[in-house]
């Protein structure tokens, strides 16, 4: 099974945007899905995005992000919590 690498280039408490590619041969994951879960007035809110044909991602937050996944078919999911970076 392929895994996943996330590159985050811009993490604000309003944005996010980065890259989703192959960890072994570093080819960018075009639609890879991810979703972003944001803690907003107490409660949580998923916001799901896909990856561009360059495996660039972006979303307006307007909330803390507390996790992101990143799931594309044959490959294994990628689960981040934001909160232990």
């Amino acid at each position: 099974m392929w895994e996943i690498s996330m590159d985050i280039i811009d993490l604000s408490k309003k944005s996010i945007s980065g890259k989703i590619f192959n960890s072994k041969t570093k080819e960018p994951l075009i639609n890879a899905k991810l979703t972003l879960s944001v803690e907003q007035n107490g409660s949580t809110k998923k916001i799901a995005l896909i990856s561009n044909e360059n495996g660039i991602y972006q979303a307006e937050l307007n909330g803390k992000l507390k996790k992101i996944e990143v799931e594309y078919i044959a490959y294994r999911n990628l689960k981040i919590d934001v909160e232990k970076l």
